[in-house]
């Protein structure tokens, strides 16, 4: 369906034979209806999973500690001819919420007329890191899974990576992972701080780091789900 991309890196949409674009519905967060608009004759529908946040790290008294990155949110879509004119009921999935010192919370799953139509998997959460001396950290949360999913079209979230400590001082926590819609958190470099937030739409969390003597931290959150309806007459 897709023809490219235009300067500005937005999606240029290709128009099926025998239809015409009319409009383009965004739905960002939260469960709500969409009713299709006077005219519409099809819709393409995409949804993507929230993120997972990254995993957290336990206080590290002496060694360095990184937590696993989150996983991206899965992509599915379908296309649909003669949508019903009643409300469908929509929910966008919401990024997984990072914990202090524990594995990340899972996205939430994106869902289309209560999950029957099409449906995008949320991303699984970074794995704490327990700290060691040198040593690869909390793994990293797998991405949504197209499996789960409900569409036309599949496709796995990217999963996070795990962490790594080198020495006391010297550690980088994993990168969320990407979605179709949206980039992982880059991970924390030699510092003890929080994880860095998924962008939208779909990305996973980072891992928080701990350098020698830091304080428990919390993974970065991962970002919202999408849903986007594309309208044709």
């Amino acid at each position: 369906m897709w023809q490219g991309f235009d300067s500005a890196g937005n999606p240029i949409q290709a128009v099926p034979l025998g239809y015409t674009l009319l409009s383009r519905s965004v739905i960002l967060n939260g469960t709500t209806t969409y009713t299709v608009p006077l005219g519409c004759r099809a819709i393409f529908v995409e949804c993507v999973g929230a993120g997972g946040a990254g995993g957290g790290v336990i206080n590290a008294a002496t060694n360095s500690g990184v937590g696993g990155g989150g996983g991206g949110g899965a992509y599915s879509n379908v296309w649909k001819v003669a949508p019903k004119l009643t409300a469908f009921t929509v929910a966008v999935g919401a990024g997984g919420t990072g914990i202090s010192g524990a594995t990340g919370n899972v996205g939430g799953d994106t869902t289309f007329d209560s999950a029957s139509i099409c449906t995008a998997k949320g991303g699984a959460g970074g794995v704490v890191d327990t700290i060691a001396v040198i040593h690869v950290g909390g793994a990293g949360g797998l991405g949504g899974l197209a499996s789960g999913g409900v569409g036309d079209v599949k496709i796995n979230g990217g999963p996070g990576s795990e962490g790594l400590a080198l020495a006391a001082a010297q550690a980088s926590s994993g990168n969320g992972g990407h979605s179709y819609y949206g980039f992982g958190g880059a991970g924390v470099k030699n510092a003890t701080s929080v994880g860095t937030v998924g962008s939208l739409y779909g990305g996973g969390g980072s891992g928080a780091a701990a350098i020698s003597g830091g304080a428990a931290q919390v993974g970065g959150a991962g970002a919202n789900g999408v849903i986007v309806v594309w309208e044709y007459a």
